[in-house]
């Protein structure tokens, strides 16, 4: 079965992911604006090819990928190295079962999730010093 990253180019501009994609830098700063596409679907024809020639890709969150959120957990100022473990015991483990669980470049981890039919309202700082953003590139 093709999948999607196997298509052609002519195709790729019909192809949907439901999440608004750009093209990013290695250090997360966007190629040109990114404005527009956080109330749009960014098209693929302007991500596609750069992500399969080993470039960067930032995904944008919030109500345009579909309530996205992804907390971005950095350990690097973490002088025990338990954090994650520490915020793993919190999550019930039905929940954690959903998440998305990416390791970062800086060793450290993004949860992804999604929550449909909620509205995400910008960003949020909580007391506990994480930081919390909608829309941003992060």
């Amino acid at each position: 079965m093709e999948q999607p990253w196997e298509t052609n180019q002519t195709e790729i501009d019909t192809l949907e992911f439901g999440l608004s994609i750009i093209k990013v830098k290695a250090n997360k700063i966007p190629f040109g604006s990114w404005a527009e596409y956080q109330t749009k679907i960014s098209p693929i024809s302007e991500w596609h090819s750069h992500y399969l020639n080993q470039g960067t890709v930032g995904i944008i969150t919030g109500k345009v990928s579909g309530n996205l959120e992804i907390i971005d957990v950095d350990v690097k100022n973490d002088p025990t190295g338990t954090i994650m473990d520490e915020l793993i015991e919190l999550i019930p483990e039905s929940l954690y079962n959903r998440l998305i669980v990416q390791t970062t470049p800086n060793k450290g981890f993004h949860l992804i999730y999604q929550c449909p039919g909620t509205v995400i309202e910008g960003k949020r700082e909580p007391k506990t010093g994480a930081s919390f953003r909608q829309g941003s590139n992060s």
